[in-house]
Formats: C-alpha cells, sequence, structure tokens
C-alpha cells in the first residue's frame, strides 16, 4: 500500500514557466492536460462524456429521481483544467496545476510512498520542490470549492462556516 505526501499552493504564470526549467536542469517532465477534473466537472458532463463514448443515451428521469427524492440541488458548478508534471529525482515528485474556469489556480506536489516509508524522506523532497518554485510558506490553502462559493455563493458560503462544515 502507498501513502500519498502532499503540499497545496495557489499558483501563477510565473510559477508555470518555471516548471520546464527545473525538469530540464534537474529531472524529466511529462505533461498531461486533462479538461474538467472528475472532482470537480458536473455531473452531467460526466454523464455526457460516457454516453458520447458508448453512444447510449443519457439517464432517465427515473434514474437521476433520487436527487429530487432528497430535495439535492446544484449549487455550485465549474471546470477545472489540470497540468501535471513528474520530475525524477531520487523517486517521482509530482506536481498538478489545477486552474478553475472562475480563475482560481491551486497546486499539489506529491509523493508516494510505501507505508511505513521515511516521511522526512519525502516532505524533504517536497520542500526542495517547493523552493524551486518560489514557494516560502506553508500557508493554508484554500479548495477550489470553498473559493467558488465564497466568491460566487456567499450566503452558502457563511452558512457553512456557522455550521462548521468549512
Amino acid at each position: 500500500m502507498t501513502v500519498e505526501v502532499e503540499r497545496k499552493f495557489v499558483y501563477n504564470a510565473e510559477m508555470m514557466g518555471k516548471l520546464p526549467h527545473i525538469g530540464e536542469v534537474k529531472g524529466i517532465i511529462k505533461e498531461h492536460t486533462a479538461e474538467g477534473s472528475e472532482s470537480n466537472s458536473s455531473q452531467r458532463e460526466q454523464i455526457d462524456k460516457v454516453a458520447k463514448k458508448e453512444d447510449t443515451a443519457i439517464c432517465s428521469a427515473d434514474a437521476t429521481k433520487w436527487l429530487s427524492d432528497f430535495n439535492l440541488i446544484c449549487f455550485a458548478e465549474f471546470k477545472t483544467k489540470r497540468r501535471s508534471f513528474m520530475l525524477e529525482r531520487d523517486g517521482a515528485v509530482r506536481v498538478d496545476l489545477d486552474q478553475a474556469d472562475f480563475g482560481y489556480c491551486v497546486g499539489e506536489i506529491e509523493v508516494l510512498m510505501p507505508e511505513g516509508g521515511d516521511m522526512n524522506a519525502a516532505l524533504q523532497r517536497i520542500t526542495s520542490t517547493a523552493a524551486e518554485l518560489g514557494l516560502s510558506s506553508e500557508e493554508r490553502v484554500k479548495g477550489k470549492m470553498s473559493v467558488y462559493l465564497q466568491r460566487y455563493q456567499p450566503d452558502h458560503y457563511a452558512k457553512l462556516l456557522n455550521a462548521h462544515i468549512l
């Protein structure tokens, strides 16, 4: 079993320019781009993608009836473009950069290690990569959903804060 050790950060265009440089100098970078990550694209988009691939009908009203039965409604919808970079250095260090369609950019540096592995070594690889990207503080980074709600659904966001959900 593997354990993921990670650090999140907010990024900008300057940081995007540093990633290829780090790769050229220190290791190998592989870049992948994906529109609408599984966790952030709307359920409807994901159903549509599957339906297009399989050439089948989209869910019937009966298949989604449970949503209305439980009074569930969509309160946020956005798309995320993810770019992933793999740096090979004493084991892989992955850097994921997510850009939400409402302008928020959040990244993650992660190292996978075997359960019971050397946590300090994994943290050191993350810290070293963060330093090369110009990250210096360990500030708490808000997730995409929290930022979206704060910007576009402030009343809903306030209720979640007051209920200690966020």
